[in-house]
């Protein structure tokens, strides 16, 4: 079973193309054997009722909880989800849930930064169960934006203070500089194959 989205006046062809762009980047990252992670959900746009509608079909992302929902539910930062779900930051549940983040987030920054994938709010901003942090909703890439120029982040991609702080909370820090070597490496890959 999977849980879907049906969306009407929403088109959702956009989403479409930046997941099979993302589906490449996918390709190109495994290829690499970073073990860079993205997830590209299935997005299938169409046209219905008697109008011809657009709108489509959206998979739900599967065990996760928007970093929204998190605030919700009690959590005003994601070191304090991570300790709750993970455990203590020396133990090897969080570690591992630390190292998808920081896997997930290194692969996450070159798309976004490469598609200019914007409007990266909380809703936008996924975690799953192993740590793993997941982008979702595209309307805003590649310099367009359904009501035009809004004023988006000029930030090339999505890097707060809170997702520092799990991976170390400075710069210096070993799970910071990791993170800052695989998107390198990420972005090395994915320009090696822009032919």
């Amino acid at each position: 079973k999977q849980a879907c989205i049906f969306k009407v006046y929403d088109d959702c062809r956009q989403d479409a193309l930046a997941i099979q762009v993302i589906q490449m980047f996918k390709a190109v990252f495994d290829q690499t054997g970073l073990g860079l992670y993205l997830y590209p959900y299935r997005v299938i746009p169409s046209r219905t009722g008697p109008d011809k509608a657009v709108g489509g079909i959206i998979e739900c992302v599967p065990n996760v909880k928007s970093r929204d929902e998190i605030g919700k539910d009690g959590y005003p930062t994601l070191m304090h989800y991570f300790q709750n779900k993970f455990g203590r930051p020396d133990g090897k549940s969080f570690e591992s849930a630390r190292r998808n983040m920081i896997r997930s987030l290194a692969a996450y920054a070159v798309v976004c930064y490469a598609l200019q994938i914007k409007d990266r709010h909380n809703g936008n901003l996924l975690v799953d169960d192993d740590g793993n942090m997941i982008h979702i909703d595209f309307g805003f890439l590649l310099g367009t934006s359904p009501g035009g120029n809004l004023g988006f982040e000029s930030a090339a991609f999505k890097l707060t203070q809170e997702m520092i702080d799990v991976m170390g909370g400075e710069q210096d820090a070993e799970p910071f500089v990791y993170f800052t070597e695989l998107a390198i490496r990420a972005f090395l890959a994915a320009r090696g194959t822009m032919d």
